[in-house]
């Protein structure tokens, strides 16, 4: 349907706001959040977030999100990420293309958002007094 959204044009608007903030930092990733939440649940409503297209999208959109500086979007970064990261497995393993590199840099911003995620908790007012009890 005309109204339909295809994950190869959200792909590429991710990736040109990620090239855009490259060259101008002021660039407000945060302000993506809202419409990768709305592409992710058209994707979802329309049947075309199950495979390793869908998967780029969501690690894509992951990264934006990492990037953005937003400690409050670091759990919503995560799961795109772990959910992106088995769907372009899949295609991985089903030789669909090699997405080693992509897979590569799914891990590598997975342990940094984990890394992001255990620094905040433990940082977090009453953690410490949490932690030793």
């Amino acid at each position: 349907t005309c109204d339909a959204v295809h994950p190869t044009p959200l792909f590429e608007g991710l990736d040109m706001a990620l090239k855009l903030r490259e060259q101008h930092p002021e660039v407000a990733l945060a302000r993506f959040a809202p419409l990768i939440e709305a592409a992710v649940s058209n994707l979802d409503s329309r049947g075309q977030a199950d495979d390793g297209n869908a998967g780029l999208v969501m690690s894509r959109a992951a990264k934006v999100l990492a990037r953005s500086g937003d400690s409050s979007l670091t759990s919503a970064a995560l799961q795109l990420l772990q959910r992106g990261r088995r769907l372009i497995q899949r295609s991985h393993d089903d030789a669909e293309a090699d997405l080693s590199h992509e897979l590569l840099e799914a891990d590598i911003l997975e342990r940094s958002l984990t890394d992001s995620s255990t620094a905040q908790a433990s940082s977090a007012p009453g953690a410490s007094a949490s932690a030793a009890m």
